[in-house]
């Protein structure tokens, strides 16, 4: 199984990256044999550059204006570069072999700033996507940090995400299953729409009409409907057979 994960990730500016084309020519290329005596020349890695080195040489057509999020007043626009990059470490100055050298595999360098007329900082993204992932795409999973960050003050807040106080995964995972679920059922019924009896449309069209199902009566014997269809006053369930 492999372990490869797709990410995009925030970057400094002096990310080292090495350009694909740099780097095959240099794995092609064999050191010359040395004149007389002494040691061969060891193989030397491609080029190192900065991540911010390699978008300032991009020309200007290659930065686009994407907009990734539109909410009443609010348009969230930058423009963005991209381009196929190898994450890396070492200089020239060290061979192949050297411990501070790494090449790592081919990804996506995205760049943005701000639009012209417009103030901002200029940010840098490194990301394992596919190398046919569309611009917009990479934008908006770069910029998907705000929902995610949402979702964990919610699920504290509401759903008892940092409540759990077992020490087993199994256990952890249940509860963040659990937790997940109900978050889940919480944000749906948000958006729909509101209903005069006090249930949404998908709660009241999920109501058991009549009886349970014969699945449910050989998995759960004696259970029976604990909620019917426009009778809000019937009787549950007593504790004692909802507890066996």
């Amino acid at each position: 199984m492999s372990n490869w994960q797709a990410y995009v990730v925030g970057i400094s500016s002096t990310f080292g990256v090495r350009l694909p084309a740099e780097v095959h020519a240099a794995a092609l290329g064999l050191p010359s044999r040395p004149r007389g005596r002494g040691q061969p020349k060891k193989p030397r890695p491609a080029p190192l550059y900065a991540a911010r080195a390699v978008l300032a040489a991009l020309a200007e057509d290659r930065w686009q204006p994407i907009t990734w999020r539109e909410h009443d007043d609010v348009v969230l626009r930058k423009q963005f570069a991209a381009v196929r990059v190898h994450w890396a470490t070492g200089g020239a100055q060290f061979s192949t072999s050297h411990h501070r050298v790494s090449t790592g595999p081919e990804g996506w360098l995205l760049g943005e700033r701000p639009v012209p007329g417009e103030r901002g900082d200029l940010k840098w993204y490194f990301s394992t996507l596919p190398a046919d992932t569309p611009r917009h795409r990479l934008v908006e999973v770069a910029h998907s940090r705000w929902p995610i960050e949402q979702f964990y003050e919610d699920a504290k807040g509401e759903c008892g995400l940092d409540h759990y106080q077992g020490r087993r995964w199994d256990g952890l995972h249940r509860h963040l299953a659990l937790v997940l679920l109900a978050y889940s059922f919480l944000a749906r019924q948000r958006w729909m729409p509101a209903n005069p009896a006090g249930f949404s449309p998908l709660w009241r069209a999920s109501v058991v009409p009549s009886g349970p199902s014969p699945g449910a009566r050989v998995a759960f014997p004696g259970c029976r409907v604990m909620a019917y269809r426009d009778q809000p006053n019937y009787p549950f369930p007593s504790q004692t057979d909802l507890t066996k």
